[in-house]
């Protein structure tokens, strides 16, 4: 038994010391390139356009982008809030582009517009992240006053 965790520790020691790395994986990089148009507007569309990158060193087999969008934001019947990616390899992008309904009810600010995503859908690994979308709105604005 101590003979076998010596070769373990002795074979994992060797991975690192060739100069392999414990994080060579393939990992998704999103980045919110821009949404059109600016400022989004209650009560209309924005277009959100995403680059997803493998920045990692190992090919995503099976990558997936999900769009979770909760008030003010939301999905016509027709929008497919999955994006199957499938194959990337390292150092690859891809575009992806989603048309998002803004609630009229939508107030004036930054809003958060959740999504996650994963390098492979049969092991359920999603990250979770966060688009800024600042909403113009035309409803007024009360102040209360003395």
């Amino acid at each position: 038994m101590v003979f076998l965790v010596m070769i373990i520790i002795l074979v994992s020691g060797m991975g690192l010391a060739s100069g392999q790395s414990t994080g060579s994986v393939a990992t998704l990089s999103v980045t919110q390139l821009k949404y059109e148009p600016f400022p989004a507007e209650a009560g209309k569309y924005v277009k959100v356009f995403l680059r997803i990158k493998n920045i990692g060193q190992q090919t995503a087999s099976d990558a997936s982008v999900v769009l979770e969008p909760e008030f003010p934001f939301s999905l016509d019947p027709g929008e497919d809030m999955i994006r199957d990616i499938g194959r990337i390899e390292p150092q690859q992008d891809i575009l992806v582009d989603y048309k998002i309904r803004i609630s009229p009810g939508a107030v004036e600010g930054d809003n958060d517009l959740r999504l996650k995503h994963t390098t492979n859908r049969i092991t359920g690994n999603y990250v979770v992240e966060f688009l800024n979308i600042y909403i113009k709105s035309d409803s007024p604005e009360f102040a209360v006053g003395s």
